[in-house]
């Protein structure tokens, strides 16, 4: 039962250390897999930084500023309506977006990131005031105005760079006192950034599955060995078992005949002591049988089938029991004859159950 426990034991803290190691397997990779991305992010910021700050895209910016504000003075003084507003707003920012997506695929070869990553140029909020009247063009909770690059699907963004812009103008001779405002930022949208980080991680993920592999063999190859050794263990304790119960009857048979023999009444009857004589050989053939079949076993040698006499082999074994003073009363069927068995086993089986109705009989006659 110990043995038991003690491997049940073993077991659970097997699983808890398996546990253990894929848990903090699973804690550096997870880390690792954040700090890859943070660092593929910050290295696509750097190497879209020039394209993005340079001139040209600024210049094409302020100019698109200028053509929305003198729209919404147009509105605003009623030359323009709603409408036709945001239709000649949407023809200034197609011709300023093809300006600049032309720009962005020029110089593709020279910043190859651009053909990895998605780029939006948008405005998020445009609000113009003109003495003293608002007009908001673009509220923050609208739909941004994509001015170069393209619009963004896709969740796995981030933002590349962001900024207001604010202006004022004062015409003294129209007496128009314009300001405007708004903020703009720059997105770059990743939508193949997890292949690549999986990429750079591609030895390191095969390095911890190959040893999360290898300790998950070790600890099964440990745990099948640890059970064969408990089986081994179990058959050692069985065999010992049982081999002290098959010689604790001879050995106590010629014991007490031995006992018998030393006593003056046994030593001067000579039939007495010659009976006492042949149980004593045959405790001791018993014995050596015992002893045969153990090396048997031992060797997997095949036990032959011979023709026993079960008279004889009846009688022999209740003279022996009636040699240490058990009490029998027995009738054999002598019609039973020979038959083919293994005659030491069968012996074995008698024995046993002459001993134990001897053990449990509370010294009672014995009926055979």
């Amino acid at each position: 039962m110990k043995k038991v426990l003690n491997i049940q034991w073993l077991s659970i803290i097997c699983l808890v250390v398996l546990l253990g190691l894929f848990s903090i397997q699973y804690y550096l990779l997870r880390n690792t897999y954040r700090l890859q991305k943070a660092e593929y992010k910050s290295t696509v910021k750097r190497q879209l930084d020039p394209i993005v700050n340079s001139e040209v895209l600024d210049s094409l910016k302020d100019g698109l500023e200028d053509d929305l504000r003198e729209l919404v003075l147009l509105k605003l003084t009623d030359s323009l309506s709603e409408s036709t507003l945001k239709s000649a707003l949407l023809k200034k920012v197609d011709s300023v977006k093809q300006l600049g997506n032309a720009y962005l695929k020029k110089n593709e070869n020279e910043y190859p990131v651009l053909k990895e990553v998605d780029l939006s140029f948008m405005f998020t909020e445009v609000v113009y005031r003109v003495n003293a009247v608002t007009d908001t063009v673009l509220k923050i909770t609208d739909i941004p105005i994509v001015y170069f690059g393209s619009s963004l699907a896709t969740k796995e963004e981030f933002v590349l760079n962001s900024g207001n812009f604010y202006g004022a103008h004062k015409d003294t001779e129209t007496n128009l006192d314009e300001n405007y405002w708004g903020s703009y930022k720059v997105v770059v949208d990743m939508q193949h950034w997890q292949q690549r980080v999986l990429l750079k991680m591609f030895w390191m993920l095969l390095a911890a599955l190959v040893l999360l592999l290898a300790v998950v063999l070790l600890f099964f190859v440990m745990y099948r060995a640890m059970l064969q050794q408990k089986h081994i263990a179990d058959i050692k304790t069985d065999f010992a078992n049982n081999i002290s119960h098959e010689l604790k009857t001879p050995i106590t048979s010629v014991g007490l005949i031995i006992k018998s023999l030393r006593k003056n009444g046994i030593a001067a009857d000579e039939n007495k002591k010659e009976e006492l004589l042949k149980s004593l050989e045959r405790q001791n053939n018993r014995m050596h049988q015992i002893v045969e079949r153990v090396l048997e076993t031992s060797m997997d040698i095949n036990i032959l089938k011979t023709k026993v006499d079960i008279n004889e082999l009846l009688t022999t074994v209740i003279e022996d029991f009636k040699a240490n003073g058990s009490l029998f009363n027995t009738v054999i069927d002598e019609t039973i004859g020979v038959i083919t068995t293994d005659g030491i086993q069968l012996q074995r089986v008698l024995y046993n159950l002459l001993e134990n109705a001897k053990k449990y009989g509370n010294n009672q006659q014995i009926e055979l």
